[in-house]
């Protein structure tokens, strides 16, 4: 690959919905894309502390191709990295993967699958590839 053209690190916004456990999810597919699955090709931007508007997450943000993943059709990650920064490269929601992947949502929000979220963190992994291919 072409050193100009890949970026070095893709940001990835996990909504904060706590209320509801694709929420929780999206925290979880963040921590396995950073720990095992791209440690070297992502980082990760705090979504409350870029919507109060901290300069060194907007920064980022603004100089990175950045996927969200939101847990639910409001897309608060989506929006709120789109009203502070620019147009997200991917906008992730977790019900249209998991049914994507034929899976099933169980467990509360306290506790779910461990193989739904990473079933979910190789699907995203998948777009930061197809992202890096593209050259951001």
């Amino acid at each position: 690959m072409n050193e100009k053209t890949t970026p070095k690190r893709i940001g990835v916004i996990a909504c904060c919905g706590e209320e509801i456990p694709e929420g929780t999810l999206t925290r979880a597919v963040v921590r396995i894309l950073m720990e095992e699955l791209k440690p070297e090709e992502t980082a990760t931007i705090c979504l409350p502390l870029f919507i109060a508007g901290d300069e060194q997450e907007r920064t980022f943000a603004q100089s990175f191709p950045t996927i969200t993943l939101d847990g639910c059709e409001k897309r608060c990650a989506q929006i709120g990295t789109e009203k502070y920064s620019h147009t997200v490269a991917w906008a992730l929601v977790i019900p249209d993967i998991i049914k994507a992947l034929h899976l099933d949502m169980k467990g509360t929000r306290e506790e779910f699958e461990p193989d739904l979220a990473r079933a979910v963190a190789e699907q995203v992994a998948r777009r930061i590839e197809e992202l890096q291919r593209k050259g951001g």
